[in-house]
């Protein structure tokens, strides 16, 4: 997992992980948030219905 803030520069971080360009880790991170609001509102959507057939 990679935290969103760290002590360590990018450079480093995506030599180690083999992830290529430096700029990997902020695409990385962005993606994660695309995804977790998306997952929210799909679970929220999810709940919506299930009060709806209850």
């Amino acid at each position: 997992m990679i935290r969103e803030r760290a002590l360590i520069d990018n450079g480093w971080l995506t030599e180690r992980l083999h992830m290529g360009a430096r700029n990997a880790v902020s695409r990385i991170i962005r993606q994660a948030r695309e995804l977790e609001k998306s997952e929210r509102k799909v679970k929220q959507a999810a709940r919506a219905l299930r009060k709806m057939f209850v």
